[in-house]
């Protein structure tokens, strides 16, 4: 057994405590550029690779590992864990009990088998698979951990805060949960509570990009539309396809009952192509205005600040103050009905808007073009047009801009 690559390996575990992904990263290409023939230390890899999101590097070393032994429950179960992170749970299902036909003792591979089993929606079996595991070793925190992990697969959020504070007492450094904690507060409407417990556990480790982005959904959720949203979409993702389907069809009858009352020249194509058409005005009102203008409690909370990059975070409070302004204007329109002063303003914030959203796209993707330079002065000169009379010319740009978006939209950008 070569002692050098049993160094390395135990570097780079030490590594991943640290949360050292980057040196971690390398520390494990250098491994992988001569990838050790021992079984053992064939083992000893998978678990490492694994944390560190390296897929191809797991199936590899797990491969290699199963021609040199056909048997090898390790293997199996770095198979199945890798399914366990794609959401494979059918496939990952299939390869932990293969590992636990050649160790059916093993306690920590029942208890992957129980948490494929809950994701896949076999409550009995992660429960009876849960119970052997506990039995086995009643002081194991991992074991322990699976109450809260059912209740919160039940969506009983109250209940798993009172399980999740439990383990928390014996465990105060836990990323786990804290992040828990954080999401069963943002699911009952507590956006502030939330995004407390997700900053201690961003302080743990400052690294998780989900953790990132469930800060910043908490921190949004203190703007109670953009909390509402998201509590509508979280509770419509989840139920069952069917109910969603009738909950869909009973509305737009609904509403289609309501409207053939009032008019006498009543369609339902008619009515279902305004719908449409409303629902997507509704979405671009949502994305445009709302979103940025939640991105305030962002921008303005000391830790949330820190998530955008130092050019991203200008970009950030240039499209904040845009749509904060765009979203005045339009309500000084509706009260004073002055369309004279509302509708110029309406073109050139809006132009504004997608002026800041594509510089921030490009910004993204390390890309600057002439886009950026050209809409805002060719939306100012549309506003002078409209104010001396020219209604149709600005209108004309002010769909061009909405073509613009559905083009960029079914191009994922490119255009």
């Amino acid at each position: 057994m070569n002692m050098e690559t049993v160094n390395r390996i135990d570097r780079l575990n030490k590594l991943i405590e640290l949360n050292k992904k980057q040196l971690a990263n390398k520390e494990l290409d250098l491994i992988m550029s001569c990838l050790p023939e021992h079984p053992f230390l064939l083992e000893l890899l998978i678990h490492p690779t694994l944390d560190l999101g390296r897929s191809e590097d797991t199936h590899v070393i797990c491969t290699k590992l199963l021609s040199a032994n056909p048997n090898s429950a390790e293997a199996f179960a770095g198979l199945a864990a890798l399914s366990y992170q794609k959401e494979q749970y059918s496939n990952a299902e299939q390869l932990i009990w293969q590992a636990i036909e050649q160790e059916p003792q093993n306690s920590n591979l029942k208890f992957l088998a129980a948490n494929i089993a809950l994701q896949a929606g076999k409550q009995e079996e992660a429960v009876k698979l849960w119970s052997e595991c506990l039995a086995s070793d009643p002081d194991n925190e991992n074991f322990q951990n699976m109450r809260w992990r059912f209740s919160y697969s039940k969506k009983k959020w109250k209940h798993s805060i009172e399980l999740l504070v439990q383990a928390l007492q014996k465990n105060p450094e836990s990323k786990l949960e804290h992040e828990y904690l954080g999401k069963c507060y943002l699911l009952l409407g507590r956006p502030k509570r939330a995004a407390a417990f997700f900053k201690e556990a961003l302080r743990i480790n400052p690294e998780d990009d989900n953790l990132k982005e469930s800060l910043k959904h908490a921190l949004r959720s203190r703007f109670f539309f953009y909390g509402l949203g998201l509590r509508a979409i979280f509770t419509l993702v989840n139920s069952r396809k069917i109910y969603l389907i009738l909950i869909v069809i009973a509305i737009i009858l609904f509403f289609g009952w309501l409207r053939s009352i009032g008019y006498v020249h009543f369609t339902w194509l008619g009515f279902v192509l305004s719908t449409a058409l409303l629902v997507f005005l509704l979405v671009l009102f949502s994305y445009t205005l709302i979103r940025p203008i939640s991105n305030g409690f962002i921008l303005f909370d000391p830790v949330g600040k820190k998530l955008f990059e130092d050019r991203l975070y200008k970009v950030e409070v240039a499209h904040f103050i845009a749509a904060s302004g765009f979203t005045l204007i339009l309500l000084i329109g509706f009260l004073s009905n002055g369309a004279q002063f509302f509708f110029p303003g309406f073109i050139v914030l809006f132009s504004l808007i997608q002026h800041v959203r594509i510089t921030k796209q490009r910004i993204k993707a390390g890309m600057y073009g002439w886009s950026e330079k050209s809409i805002l002065p060719i939306t100012l000169l549309m506003s002078v047009v409209w104010t001396l009379g020219g209604e149709s010319f600005a209108f004309a740009y002010l769909y061009l801009i909405l073509v613009i978006m559905i083009f960029r939209f079914f191009t994922k950008g490119k255009i």
